[in-house]
């Protein structure tokens, strides 16, 4: 293992630690001069798939950083056990602000050297259809492959490579787009994403576990409960959220309006991924049923 890559990387997680608005703030906020009392010396780490509303999350508490109410907020897809497990020249290769690398950075510091404690973690789900389709136009211009394929350069949607994409995509189960519960959150804390608690109607949960408090959310039920759920969280009352990220406000928005009314897939296909084991813990049978009905051709 090359010592001078890890001396490098942990000056940088350093770096990030005693600085408070760290590139932009865009996957992580430190408040380096937050004094630390009982009730809010708090580490946020919002742990998530992607296209889960997880930009407005971070924005909202970015803020309560800014106030000194909380220490940190982290935007991450990865966590991993043992950070010096990976070729440390493909993560330094990384741009300094790319989501991957600042995820290394967390990692290192949570789990190689201790040096964040009094975490918490938040962690947002959201129908897997919707959520899949959202990630194909996050993606579209950085995924350059997708681009012709699915939507061509006049803006025309091609729903049969679109569905090819989708399909193909959950075959590599379990990995791929459809696997961020059993590749990251599962690789993570040991157990499935299922055993967290969670309220089908309220849309929330708590769950206590070992690595600090879990609080799982419904994407659909966002905008409904956050506030509610964040007091509930972590006693702090009135924290709102803003509409960031939003696929229809993208570029190629209007190609992205239209696969929402019109791209369907067959009800076999779709009775799989609604029978995920996290899918049956948060949404009820009636909510299951809706979403199958439609998407179905």
């Amino acid at each position: 293992m090359d010592s001078e890559l890890i001396i490098k990387l942990r000056k940088e997680v350093i770096s990030i630690l005693n600085d408070g608005d760290y590139l932009g703030n865009e996957y992580v906020f430190v408040n380096s001069k937050h004094e630390k009392d009982i009730f809010s010396n708090k580490n946020i780490v919002i742990f998530q798939p992607g296209k889960v509303g997880s930009v407005s999350i971070h924005k909202a508490l970015v803020k309560l950083c800014q106030e000194d109410i909380i220490k940190s907020s982290w935007h991450t897809h990865y966590l991993w056990k043992n950070a010096l497990r990976f070729d440390l020249k493909e993560i330094i290769d990384l741009p300094r602000n790319h989501m991957r690398r600042i995820a290394w950075c967390l990692s290192y510091a949570i789990n190689n050297e201790n040096l964040i404690q009094n975490i918490n973690f938040i962690i947002v789900v959201r129908e897997p259809i919707s959520r899949i389709l959202s990630a194909v136009w996050q993606n579209l211009g950085i995924e350059i492959d997708l681009d012709n394929r699915i939507v061509s350069s006049e803006g025309k949607l091609n729903l049969e490579e679109l569905r090819k994409f989708i399909v193909n995509e959950w075959y590599k189960y379990p990995k791929g787009r459809f696997a961020w519960h059993e590749t990251q959150f599962k690789n993570y804390f040991g157990f499935d994403l299922s055993n967290l608690e969670i309220n089908k109607k309220k849309g929330y949960g708590i769950t206590e576990t070992k690595y600090g408090k879990i609080l799982f959310l419904k994407y659909e039920k966002l905008n409904e409960v956050f506030s509610q759920a964040i007091k509930c969280f972590l006693n702090i009352s009135n924290v709102q959220l803003s509409r960031e990220n939003v696929g229809d406000e993208k570029p190629k928005g209007k190609s992205y309006s239209e696969a929402k009314k019109t791209f369907k897939l067959q009800r076999t296909f779709l009775e799989q991924v609604y029978n995920m084991p996290f899918v049956i813990k948060t949404y009820s049978l009636e909510e299951i049923q809706k979403y199958t009905g439609r998407w179905s051709e």
